[in-house]
């Protein structure tokens, strides 16, 4: 905490310095060579363009195909590349991971569980952790250089291994690589025949656990069969390589007990757990757990009352850190606050950090056309992250946080489409419920977007309801293309047509909005809050 702190109160000197070692590490690299070779932030600025992924993926493919990283790169060699979930476009990013790159995320990763020790101490020095992570494969590209998730090659790395006595599931199983489905139904047996010695649960997202709850709700009557009998049922697990080394833990930690009676005290909770509709469920399979750990920020958000709900008043829920493809961008100083207030604070030396304001109209003419740095921003102002990193990336990179992907080429007027899937059946026929529902959604957007239904460039707002199962196909999709279930997250915005001809084939309602655009751009409107989504 104290390094991170110290670096923070000269947030503006570190990131000159980082900017300077970026532009000084890849010198030698032909992106840099044919910019004129930019050495501080004055000629980097007025030298490189701000780019996207797509302007420098020729380049990465190249050094993929061949290992010709001075394209991009100046003496830092490729220790692996790792590929994007790709949940939106349904398109993977490879991007470079190197030996700096790495040590300074171990360098942040360090503060910010610094931060969560001090606030929820572990009672061990070497505390198991539910962890409900998954391993892929590892593929190598035609250079020689190994591609996979960034997960799985964190989880296959030489430093995860060294954990592997503090995870739940054995590390062979988690190494196994199989499905979802598969993997999950082991974390959770391991978990259970364990449930004394957990003291956290861990996801990196929040929609993950989401998904575990609502296996374990439809599983756990088989879970505790397989606990009494010391067993992994074949209709659950057909991989071999989770079932073997699964149930040698099982052997171990049920070695001495009466096993049917750890299943039968177990079932009780679920048992009770059914009447009270699963509300403050984990404390009570887990006792020892301080907190779950998981991302809830962003699209992650809505699946807050789902965690609390199985959280209870007795299990924090901690919001895990802000990263992305490009790499470890901000720390979670404060995990003690609710998971609908976190927020982030930028590590001043993993990369260097530009900003563009959402609104133009509150840039000064003196800073118009510009990025900003840290001392140029304000309190209380939007901004847009553009970022550089040590690995590839030296030039502006920018990372959007939403996209609109309206179709302005059609005849027809082009609009947003909305897409829910409703958790109870029966609530898909309440009809004009969900009407009401379309017409509090367009008028939630800001006057830009009402704007644009007002001078007819959008059409009326579209709302479709799907039937339950779709979203989960878009994860299933997503495992197919060569994602995670620990990395996968449901897109915000589909710009993919084959995702959205998959959740249009589970379409089972549509409302168009009925609103009236003009009447809400008066001077005193404001967008309006939608409770209960």
């Amino acid at each position: 905490m104290e390094d991170f702190e110290a670096v923070c109160k000269n947030a503006v000197q570190a990131q000159e310095e980082a900017l300077v070692q970026i532009l000084q590490r890849n010198g030698s690299c032909q992106y840099l060579q044919r910019s004129g070779q930019p050495l501080c932030l004055k000629s980097f600025k007025a030298q490189l363009p701000i780019i996207s992924y797509d302007n420098i993926s020729p380049e990465l493919q190249q050094i993929a195909d061949h290992g010709t990283s001075h394209l991009l790169l100046g003496c830092d060699p490729i220790l692996y590349f790792t590929f994007s979930s790709g949940t939106s476009s349904g398109k993977h990013k490879i991007l470079p991971q190197t030996n700096c790159g790495y040590s300074l995320l171990a360098r942040a990763y360090a503060s910010s569980n610094a931060y969560r020790d001090e606030i929820f101490p572990l009672e061990s020095t070497k505390p198991i952790g539910l962890h409900f992570v998954y391993s892929g494969e590892q593929y190598k590209a035609k250079s020689g250089l190994l591609i996979g998730a960034g997960s799985t090659n964190y989880y296959k790395s030489e430093a995860y291994n060294q954990e592997a006595e503090t995870l739940a599931t054995p590390y062979e199983a988690l190494l196994a690589g199989s499905d979802w489905q598969q993997t999950t139904y082991c974390h959770l047996l391991c978990g259970l025949v364990q449930r004394h010695k957990i003291e956290f649960i861990h996801a990196t997202f929040a929609y993950t656990l989401s998904e575990v709850f609502r296996l374990l709700e439809s599983n756990w009557k088989i879970l505790c069969e397989d606990i009494s009998a010391r067993r992994v049922s074949e209709s659950k697990v057909t991989d071999e390589k989770l079932r073997v080394p699964v149930l040698k833990l099982m052997e171990r930690e049920l070695r001495g007990k009466d096993s049917s009676q750890v299943a039968r005290e177990i079932s009780e909770i679920f048992i009770a757990g059914t009447e009270s509709r699963w509300s403050g469920l984990l404390p009570l399979l887990w006792p020892r757990a301080k907190y779950v750990h998981t991302v809830v920020t962003g699209a992650m958000e809505p699946y807050i009352p789902v965690l609390k709900k199985y959280a209870g008043d007795k299990l924090a829920i901690v919001g895990f850190d802000y990263s992305a493809s490009e790499g470890y961008l901000g720390i979670n100083m404060r995990p003690a606050t609710p998971p609908e207030e976190v927020v982030f604070t930028l590590i001043p030396y993993t990369m260097f950090f530009e900003f563009i304001p959402v609104d133009p109209e509150e840039v000064p003419d003196h800073q118009k056309g510009e990025t900003l740095g840290f001392k140029d921003l304000q309190v209380g102002k939007q901004y847009e992250l553009v970022v550089t990193t040590f690995e590839g990336f030296a030039c502006p990179l920018e990372i959007a946080n939403f996209t609109s992907c309206a179709d302005f080429t059609t005849k027809e007027r082009p609009h947003y489409v909305i897409y829910w899937e409703l958790k109870n059946d029966g609530d898909n026929s309440r009809h004009e419920e969900l009407r009401d529902s379309c017409n509090a959604l367009d008028r939630g957007f800001n006057a830009a977007y009402l704007t644009g239904g007002v001078d007819k460039t959008l059409g009326a707002l579209e709302l479709v309801t799907v039937k339950q199962g779709t979203f989960e196909k878009l994860m299933e999709k997503a495992i197919e293309s060569g994602a995670l279930a620990s990395q996968y997250k449901t897109p915000r915005c589909i710009k993919s047509p084959a995702l959205l001809e998959l959740l249009d084939r589970g379409a089972i309602g549509r409302y168009t909005s009925s609103e009236d655009i003009s009447s809400l751009l008066a001077e005193d409107w404001k967008p309006s809050v939608i409770h209960g989504l």
